[in-house]
């Protein structure tokens, strides 16, 4: 397998783990490598809330994955509408593509923005599954960033975990 260093095998899935992040105030981006000779793609997204997530404008949260430039170019969970918001114990997944009408990155206060962006590479975001994954390329990053709750009284933690799936390019 070249460009594998000691015979890693291709592809192999990392697990990467943020405990209890702070949804209170701002969270700094997170940078995942992605090494020479390989490529990235995001295959799942899941969070587990620590504390009640609040705030007087916006209650809910969310987390994205993207490239530096588009955000959500590989996916977003939103954590909590208005009218549930994201409480101690309440788990979210996502390992499939977005709603019919794509992703606002900011968030609906009404309706769920989550979903893999990378699953449809050809069109904008949209229901169903019609393309190849999206990678993120060998000596580029995928940047992890999030939208805290606002307005007085913002608060929130969870647990997040994304799934990245590595693959040798040779």
């Amino acid at each position: 397998m070249p460009g594998a260093a000691y015979g890693i095998p291709s592809p192999f899935l990392v697990t990467y783990r943020y405990a209890a992040l702070a949804f209170g105030g701002a969270i700094a981006a997170i940078t995942i490598p992605v090494p020479p000779g390989w490529v990235a793609s995001l295959k799942g997204m899941m969070a587990v809330g620590t504390t009640l997530f609040a705030g007087a404008t916006t209650n809910f949260g969310v987390v994205q994955v993207g490239d530096g430039t588009t955000v959500n170019k590989f996916g977003q969970m939103q954590l909590g509408v208005t009218a549930t918001p994201f409480a101690v114990g309440a788990v979210q997944t996502v390992f499939g593509p977005p709603p019919i009408g794509g992703l606002t990155a900011a968030g609906s206060g009404t309706v769920n923005q989550s979903g893999l962006t990378g699953r449809n590479p050809a069109n904008a975001p949209v229901a169903g599954v019609s393309g190849a994954w999206l990678f993120a390329t060998s000596l580029t990053n995928m940047i992890v960033t999030f939208v805290v709750p606002s307005g007085a009284g913002n608060a929130g933690a969870a647990d997040v975990i994304l799934l990245v799936e590595y693959s040798d390019v040779g």
